[in-house]
């Protein structure tokens, strides 16, 4: 699921970091909503989420399908441009990445 807000921060703050910010903290409310805990990770940009599984297997097969092995996981990309304070882009929500499931 994406969005592409347009808003000029020229009127609102012209602050950036503020912007990219706000709208994470909009998704971790957002997400709070769908009973799921979502939060910020130090020095990345986007909404985490800590990794879930039913038993101690599907526990250890996620484990080997994160580059990385973190018990974390990216539920929300963000990724802005802003020209003369407007921005375009926006957010992305990883609700589902089999793409054989409709929503």
């Amino acid at each position: 699921m994406v969005g592409y807000p347009i808003l000029n921060l020229s009127e609102i703050r012209r602050d950036v970091g503020w912007y990219v910010r706000s709208l994470e903290e909009a998704m971790i409310r957002v997400t709070a909503e769908f009973g799921i805990s979502g939060r910020r990770v130090a020095g990345r940009t986007g909404v985490w989420v800590d990794v879930q599984a039913g038993s101690a297997a599907e526990y250890e097969k996620e484990l080997k399908e994160v580059k990385e092995a973190e018990d974390e996981e990216k539920l929300a990309a963000i990724g802005v441009h802003l020209s003369r304070w407007v921005t375009s882009h926006g957010f992305a929500y990883n609700v589902s990445t089999d793409l054989a499931i409709s929503i």
